[in-house]
C-alpha cells in the first residue's frame, strides 16, 4: 500500500482541534440514529454540533471531514430533516445552545478541491 505524501493532511490538519463531549450531545446522537445513521457515527455527527472546543471555550464546528462518502451523502439527502429536528430540540434547550448550528459534512475530496 502507497502512502499519500503528508502535503494533502497538512492543510487540513492545521486547523483541527479536539473536542471535548458538551451537554445534549448523547441525546442528539440518540437522535440521529433514528435517521439511519450507525451509533458510531451518529457520534461523530453529534460531536459536530455539541462538542466543546476547550481552547477556544465554543461549541460546535463549521464543518466536519470525512472519507465516509455514504455518512457525507446521508446526511447531505436527510439534511432538511435532520435540520428540523435539530431546531426542534434546541428550542428546549437553556438559551446558551439556541444558537448552536449543524455542521456541514464534507469528504476529503471536496475539502482539497477547496485548497
Amino acid at each position: 500500500m502507497k502512502r499519500r505524501t503528508p502535503i494533502f493532511a497538512a492543510p487540513i490538519l492545521a486547523d483541527t482541534r479536539p473536542l471535548r463531549k458538551a451537554r445534549y450531545l448523547r441525546r442528539w446522537a440518540r437522535r440521529l440514529t433514528e435517521f439511519a445513521f450507525s451509533s458510531e457515527d451518529a457520534i461523530v455527527l453529534a460531536y459536530g454540533s455539541f462538542g466543546l472546543n476547550v481552547e477556544s471555550q465554543t461549541v460546535g464546528v463549521d464543518a466536519i471531514i470525512t472519507t465516509d462518502i455514504r455518512l457525507a451523502d446521508r446526511y447531505t439527502q436527510r439534511h432538511p430533516e435532520i435540520n428540523n429536528r435539530f431546531h426542534d430540540m434546541i428550542k428546549n434547550l437553556p438559551e446558551a445552545y439556541r444558537q448552536l448550528r449543524l455542521p456541514q459534512v464534507l469528504t476529503t475530496t471536496t475539502v482539497l478541491t477547496l485548497i
